[in-house]
């Protein structure tokens, strides 16, 4: 079983994604917007073990509910998971 850590929930500008892989494999990270719009899409390659990765810059972003998906290569969903962005800090 695969653990997936998305943090932090709400964001503003950075999404840090960790996830355990037992092998040498790519996943595909997406961020979709409500309206099932892809923000960011790009290919992970992974290692054995814990892998980190971050989604950047986001600070644009309107504020309101995301998803982050990650599947495999093969489609399968490994992990999809909702997060928020918070308001501009004032």
């Amino acid at each position: 079983m695969r653990q997936v850590n998305v943090y932090p929930n709400p964001f503003y500008s950075k999404i840090s994604i960790e996830l355990s892989s037992e092998g040498y494999e790519n996943a595909i990270v997406s961020l979709t917007n409500d309206g099932n719009q892809i923000i960011k899409m790009f290919s992970w390659p992974l290692k054995p073990g814990t892998n980190k990765t971050a989604l950047e810059t986001l600070d644009a972003l309107s504020e309101g509910t995301y998803t982050i998906a990650i599947k495999e290569e093969t489609g399968k969903i490994i992990s999809s998971v909702l997060i928020d962005k918070q308001p501009k800090k004032t």
